[in-house]
């Protein structure tokens, strides 16, 4: 078996722009922003590796890419512009 690196990981200065903007946003809809590096490759990785500053927003999943993933409903309806509380499988 061979493997390939498709992309890199993802490494924005924290006082980018896009940082600070992604912060801003986050906080205007009551949310508590946490900016922490993950795994595996999306387009943000892409768009990083050809020189255009991305980041990924997560909005709360759990247990993500398994049979037993979750998404807070609260979470969802905040980050969609909405508002409430409860779990979906």
């Amino acid at each position: 078996m061979t493997l390939t690196r498709v992309s890199g990981a993802i490494g924005v200065d924290p006082d980018a722009p896009l940082i600070r903007s992604s912060d801003t946003a986050i906080r205007r809809v009551g949310l508590q922003p946490r900016f922490l590096p993950t795994g595996g490759g999306s387009d943000a990785n892409i768009g990083n590796d050809k020189g255009i500053e991305a980041v990924n927003l997560g909005v709360g999943y759990k247990n993500v890419h398994s049979s037993n993933a979750r998404a807070a409903c609260d979470e969802l309806r905040v980050v969609c512009g909405a508002g409430s509380t409860s779990e979906v499988a």
